[in-house]
């Protein structure tokens, strides 16, 4: 992460970090400078097939070119306060979003404004980085796109079983969709 000029973030499971290590984690992070930055629930669930009805407010675009890319990475800078040039490196990769995922992002007018990737993993569907712009919260966007995202995902694998890292802010609504908790993570960020 030091070599890379945008940094990044690594994802540890907290229920694996136990004795010695579990009561040094603080400073064994203050001395790597890292910070923890995102706390998550692991969630998994049996979930698929899911209606995707859409939002009236908004329509939604694949991310396959360079503008979806673009307008993903920057959603989900702003809305996990990750700075916009960690994102930024994600724009390079093309082949993720032709041959492995599922992402989407819905668009109120012309704006960005909320987002969600299906990723296939192993026999699993990993949803990943869900995002919704802080002003356009709360209005069902988020749903919206993840109902899209999974179900896309399903019609064109048959893979019923899904997980995520939820946030605080998003667990309420993986619980609705039927999503149970699995385990604690931590995202860790270099320090300055």
């Amino acid at each position: 992460m030091r070599a890379r000029p945008s940094g990044g973030l690594f994802v540890f499971c907290l229920d694996n970090v136990s004795g010695a290590a579990k009561e040094a984690l603080s400073t064994i992070l203050t001395q790597a400078k890292f910070v923890q930055a995102i706390p998550m629930t692991g969630m998994a669930g049996d979930i698929l097939p899911m209606a995707a009805p859409g939002h009236p407010a908004l329509r939604f675009k694949r991310i396959l070119d360079e503008a979806t890319i673009q307008d993903f990475a920057e959603l989900n800078c702003v809305s996990y306060g990750v700075p916009v040039e960690t994102g930024r490196s994600l724009v390079k990769e093309h082949s993720l979003w032709h041959e492995h995922a599922y992402g989407f992002v819905g668009y109120a007018g012309d704006k960005a404004v909320s987002t969600a990737t299906a990723i296939i993993s192993e026999s699993r569907l990993f949803l990943f980085l869900v995002a919704t712009m802080p002003e356009a919260r709360c209005k069902g966007y988020g749903e919206a796109v993840v109902r899209l995202a999974l179900q896309t995902a399903y019609e064109a694998t048959g893979i019923r079983r899904t997980v995520l890292h939820a946030t605080e802010a998003g667990y309420p609504l993986y619980l609705r969709l039927g999503y149970h908790p699995t385990a604690k993570f931590m995202g860790c960020m270099l320090g300055s």
